[in-house]
């Protein structure tokens, strides 16, 4: 009987051991799914965070392209101002030039009708002593 009860503890002892093995097996196989949960939800949230940084770069990136093509735009406007201004300008100054050239061709057609009125005058009034000369 002895041995019999020996035998049983063992029995026992081995079926105490099994099952205090598949504890810490069950107690392994939680921790590690809780440990691949959290895992995996840290990389979701890395994931999002990229793709929030992602984002806000791509936005950045297209308020920084729409300001250069305003910008652009802007200095096109200017250009063609600029180019506008300098053409009146140009045809200001032409038109003050042909008045000035015209001004001066009336000053010089008047002293020229001066000076030949006066020629005629003096030939007219010393015509009779020029006879033998001309």
């Amino acid at each position: 009987a002895k041995q019999r009860r020996e035998e049983e503890e063992e029995i026992q002892m081995r079926l105490r051991r099994k099952e205090d093995l598949m504890e810490k097996n069950k107690a392994q196989i939680i921790a590690k799914k809780e440990m691949l949960e959290r895992m995996e939800q840290e990389e979701k949230e890395l994931v999002n965070r990229m793709m929030e940084t992602i984002a806000k770069d791509e936005e950045e990136e297209l308020r920084k392209e729409e300001r250069k093509r305003l910008l652009k735009q802007q200095y096109i406007e200017e250009v063609k101002e600029q180019r506008f201004q300098k053409a009146r300008l140009d045809e200001e100054e032409r038109k003050r030039e042909l008045k000035e050239e015209v001004k001066l061709r009336e000053q010089a057609d008047y002293k020229e009708r001066i000076i030949n009125e006066a020629k005629k005058r003096l030939m007219e009034k010393y015509e009779e002593e020029l006879k033998g000369f001309l």
